[in-house]
């Protein structure tokens, strides 16, 4: 005897109704995103038809089609859909983490850091080629409005040595200089350090050791009465463009002449730091350095 097929009983319809659009979670304002999922929320647990959505437990000896759905069940689906939308991270795998994939052929790729005025926020720019080139008029990066910027002023290079690659930040003969930032050094005669808005030359013919101010022409001397002497927005008895300078601590960095008569500057943790004029330099993670009136950084992964 051919037995019948069971009939399922289809859910009655009033009408033709058109599909309603799909929203994906971009579609959805950030902010409206979580009202959005719980109204879908409800409608999946609402609108749950038996013949639709059978119950996810169909190992159980009890399922029949057509049976009316666990809640529990239900509620498990719903969550699975909220989870669709949900911004929150995946949950922290007890596996042992690995390393994120680098590149192991080609060269290491370092990142240069443009920071925004009075800001620490910064745009990137990808260091792809052997040489990169920063000036006012020529170069991979432009800079056309700083004046103190030269047409040509500096630049980055990328160098194997053995089974090393390194940087190194090369001055391209500019008029103004290029500085790198330091927590302190050993200063010889006519080095050049930029200090708050100013750019200063040290000057030591032994035994005498004095500052000058040179931001645009040769002006105002410090001489170093004692050895120690400190630069800052609150220091007495020093050179007088500093106490006008709002880019300086209260006691910015301090010069100290050392048992061999050599002097060293030393930064006082001060917020805008000390800025010493190099010719060529290795660049390291990390490093902060000025052309003109703009500042950048460099990173690269060791």
């Amino acid at each position: 005897m051919q037995m019948k097929k069971p009939k399922i009983k289809q859910p009655a319809t009033h009408g033709t109704m058109a599909p309603e659009p799909m929203l994906s979670g971009q579609d959805i304002p950030h902010a409206e995103q979580s009202e959005s999922v719980s109204k879908i929320v409800d409608n999946l647990a609402r609108n749950a038809q038996p013949d639709k959505i059978p119950t996810p437990n169909t190992n159980n000896a009890d399922f029949e089609l057509g049976a009316k759905p666990n809640p529990q069940d239900t509620a498990s689906i719903a969550s699975t859909y909220a989870a669709d939308f949900s911004d929150e991270p995946p949950a922290a795998s007890s596996k042992p983490r690995v390393p994120i994939y680098r590149p192991s052929v080609r060269p290491p790729m370092a990142i240069l850091k443009l920071f925004h005025d009075g800001e620490l926020n910064f745009t990137g720019y990808p260091m792809m080629t052997p040489r990169f080139q920063i000036g006012r008029r020529e170069g991979d990066l432009v800079v056309a409005h700083d004046v103190w910027m030269s047409g040509r002023h500096a630049e980055i290079q990328r160098r194997q040595i053995g089974n090393v690659v390194r940087w190194y930040l090369l001055d391209a003969n500019s008029t103004n200089g290029t500085f790198i930032r330091l927590p302190f050094t050993l200063l010889k005669h006519r080095d050049e350090l930029f200090i708050g808005r100013e750019r200063y030359r040290f000057q030591f013919i032994p035994p005498n050791a004095s500052l000058l101010h040179v931001t645009r022409s040769e002006g105002e001397t410090w001489p170093f009465n004692s050895p120690v002497e400190s630069i800052g927005s609150q220091v007495k008895n020093q050179i007088s463009c500093a106490a006008a300078d709002p880019f300086l601590d209260p006691i910015h960095a301090t010069f100290t002449k050392n048992v061999d008569g050599t002097w060293i500057v030393r930064d006082n943790n001060s917020q805008n730091g000390i800025w010493f004029r190099v010719r060529e330099v290795e660049l390291t993670p990390d490093t902060q350095f000025q052309l003109g009136e703009q500042r950048f950084g460099f990173w690269f992964q060791r």
